[in-house]
This record gives C-alpha cells, structure tokens and sequence, in this order.
C-alpha cells in the first residue's frame, strides 16, 4: 500500500494599514486595534492549514489648524479651501491632505469698516479712505469727495 501526503504551505501576510487620528481599525479576528502597532492574528484555511496575518498599523495624524484674519469693507477673502468671502463669520473648509486624512481648517474672518478722514482746508490732500487690518492701518484706494457747489447768485430788488 502507498500513502501519498499532501504537505499545504501556511500562508503567511503582511498588510501595511495608515488609519487618520480618530480613526478604528478593526484587527481580522474582529476586535479593535488599540492604536498603532504590530498584529499578529492566525486563522485557519479551507485546508486547515494556519495561515498568519500580520498588520503593521500606523497612525497619521490630521493637520489641526485654524486661520483667524481681518480685511477691510468691500475687499473679499479667498478661503484655504478656495471660496471667497465677504462678510464677517467662522467658516470651516475640509480639505484632504496627501495621506488621505481630512482635516477642518475653521476660518475667522472679521470685516473692519473703513474710515474716511476729510479736511476742510483748501490747500490739504484729497481725503482718503482707510481702515484696520492685522492691527495696522491701511490706505485704500480712495475717490475723492467733489467740491461743494458755487453759491447761487440771487436777484435783489433796490431798497426804498
């Protein structure tokens, strides 16, 4: 009589993982990966035969940042995620980096009115117009304030 035996080769894997911050992974066996780490789960084939699955799991992180920022009344504001704006508020942009993570970029923008500084002596400069931006002063492109009429010439009759 001959035997014949069948030797099945183990079957052994490796899976490289990057889950973003605050993200689960869940190990094959079904529990959750406590964080970033070297796993190693064994099962078993159709053939009964083990087969090793080792999971390399990374964090990466999500970039955490926040813009706070000032223009002037009338001019308009190109958010990081590309939308412009002209009016004060906190907008949230979500943008996704090169590793896949999304991350909440929050934007406060504050609208400074303008101020406009006149003088009535004939000889000063053309007023202007400006206002507070990033805690310094800024001239913006001003039109000019026309100059008052002539005065009306009227009739008057002699006096008797």
């Amino acid at each position: 009589m001959v035997a014949t035996l069948t030797v099945n080769a183990a079957i052994d894997t490796l899976v490289v993982v990057q889950i973003c911050t605050g993200a689960s992974y869940f190990l094959p066996d079904g529990s959750p990966a406590p964080g970033p780490g070297i796993y190693t789960d064994t099962l078993t084939t159709a053939a009964g035969c083990d087969s090793i699955i080792t999971i390399d799991l990374s964090v990466v992180a999500v970039i955490n940042a926040s813009v706070n920022t000032s223009i002037c009344s009338g001019q308009s504001y190109t958010l990081p995620g590309g939308g412009v704006v002209t009016l004060d508020g906190i907008y949230a942009d979500t943008l996704t980096s090169i590793n896949g993570c999304d991350s909440v970029i929050p934007t406060t923008l504050t609208v400074n009115a303008r101020s406009i500084r006149s003088f009535s002596h004939r000889s000063a400069p053309a007023p202007h117009t400006s206002c507070l931006m990033d805690h310094q002063r800024r001239d913006l492109a001003s039109t000019p304030i026309p100059s008052p009429p002539p005065p009306v010439a009227t009739a008057s009759s002699p006096s008797t």
